[in-house]
């Protein structure tokens, strides 16, 4: 019993220590004004050019500029001919 009683006076002196002491967590209040995106997006990092086929005529897809470029679908290409020519210099 004594055990049990020592326990909660502990317990609450802790309590008490903490709360005179005023624990704080920090600032609640935000900033004013508008929350402003702090990462750029992946258009500014690396700006790409969607690759995409023309159904209308099935001919080759030239890069004819340099810059980054991917796939956005399965390239159709009629038989013996490239799908993707490229004729950028760099």
């Amino acid at each position: 019993m004594r055990t049990t009683r020592t326990m909660f006076l502990s317990a609450l002196a802790t309590t008490a220590a903490l709360a005179a002491s005023g624990a704080v967590a920090g600032e609640l209040d935000p900033p004013a004004g508008p929350v402003a995106p702090t990462m750029k997006d992946l258009v500014d990092v690396e700006p790409r050019q969607i690759i995409r086929n023309d159904f209308i005529n099935i001919t080759p897809i030239v890069i004819d500029s340099p810059g980054s470029y991917y796939l956005g679908e399965d390239i159709l290409a009629i038989f013996g001919q490239h799908g993707i020519e490229i004729a950028a210099n760099d």
